[in-house]
């Protein structure tokens, strides 16, 4: 058996001057499909524009107070405050409420608290 050595492929050379042409001269898309882009764009942007709405009278009072949503935390740590202080130390209207919430005996508390929630219950029922 006799062994030749394949010649190099003539065509793959061509193929390669066509790539190298077609790379040097890389096509113009046409004015008319630049045009009708354009207005397509247009036209969608036009469609996405949200309409202005009238401001209410009520948040034109408060549009000077521009730090307002910034006050939520200082809102929430007052709250906080607050609510320790009344449990601490409640006004009179509460005291009985607080004193029996925190004398009651364990067996009053675990008599309210229900031991299955209705997510439980759910789960067995499947």
């Amino acid at each position: 058996m006799s062994t030749t050595t394949p010649e190099p492929r003539r065509d793959r050379d061509d193929l390669d001057d066509f790539f190298a042409a077609a790379r040097a001269a890389p096509p113009e898309p046409a004015d008319d499909l630049l045009a009708r882009i354009a207005m397509d764009a247009e036209t969608e942007q036009a469609a996405r524009r949200r309409p202005m709405r009238p401001v209410s009278r009520l948040r034109s009072l408060f549009a000077g107070w521009v730090g307002l949503p910034a006050l939520r935390g200082a809102a929430l740590a007052a709250t906080l405050v607050a609510g320790i202080w009344i449990g601490a130390a409640p006004p009179a209207p509460l005291s009985a409420t607080v004193d029996g919430i925190w004398s009651a005996g364990d067996a009053q508390i675990a008599g309210s608290v229900d031991p299955m929630t209705a997510y439980d219950l759910a789960w067995m029922g499947e």
